[in-house]
């Protein structure tokens, strides 16, 4: 597997001399890097905060043959081997109110039985919002990888804005989170940056942005091309049914 070896991802590496396969267009760069980790897993490159205990920034990639598989979520949130203990334990969200939120979903990660695995490691995680984990965050996880399904790949970037010292358990409780998704045959973006708070499926598409916005709020500069075009959403998408049923599953 394309890991990179541990020597690369101490907090002082900078985003010009860094680099990981599955960040295809390069390393997002935050306005500060002390306290991060870069951890280059299979399928998602984690910036991990190893002060507030979550990541920054994940950064991964969604194709379309990637989606054509028939496999079940069954990963199982552990530490991740390459923090070097510096994340946290997943009992530490225990009645706590939140969700360990996935930052690169288990469903982008199903093609493959390691990035699924990986996808529940703890540097892919911060506290969220169950209404929003489970509602809109859900919804816009689905309409990435139709994007994905109808245009071929999609390169994503998600990160979290903290504006309050919230905090449990030692783990900063993020204000907001944000999503750029980038679809290069198209070369365009959606994006949006919503509150850690309840929000239903579709009422997400209310908090839609743009990529210079994100980029602004969350004081980061994304590795994109500068002439991108900002979309909202197409209506003429592909169904998330006509995913699952394009799939020959074999009848269990």
């Amino acid at each position: 597997s394309d890991v990179c070896s541990s020597d690369l991802f101490i907090a002082t590496a900078s985003a010009a001399s860094y680099s990981c396969p599955v960040a295809v267009n390069g390393i997002p760069k935050l306005s500060s890097d002390t306290n991060i980790i870069k951890l280059c897993h299979e399928n998602y490159l984690s910036e991990y905060s190893t002060k507030e205990k979550i990541p920054m920034v994940v950064t991964w990639s969604i194709t379309n043959d990637e989606l054509d598989n028939c496999n079940k979520r069954k990963g199982k949130f552990s530490q991740d081997p390459m923090a070097n203990g510096e994340d946290v334990s997943p009992n530490l969200y225990k009645n706590t109110s939140y969700d360990r939120g996935h930052y690169s979903p288990a469903e982008d990660n199903l093609f493959d039985d390691d990035s699924e695995k990986e996808s529940f490691y703890m540097t892919n995680m911060s506290p969220q919002n169950p209404g929003l984990n489970r509602g809109g965050w859900k919804w816009f996880e689905e309409l990435t990888r139709r994007y994905a399904y109808q245009y071929g790949q999609v390169d994503v970037y998600t990160g979290v804005i903290l504006t309050t010292n919230t905090y449990i358990n030692g783990i900063r409780v993020p204000d907001y989170y944000w999503k750029v998704d980038y679809i290069p045959s198209q070369n365009k973006t959606i994006s949006v940056i919503v509150p850690n708070a309840k929000i239903k499926g579709k009422d997400i598409l209310m908090y839609i942005t743009t990529k210079n916005d994100v980029e602004r709020k969350a004081n980061i500069i994304l590795p994109l091309p500068k002439n991108t075009t900002q979309i909202v959403y197409d209506k003429n998408l592909v169904s998330s049914s006509k995913i699952r049923n394009s799939k020959s599953c074999p009848i269990e």
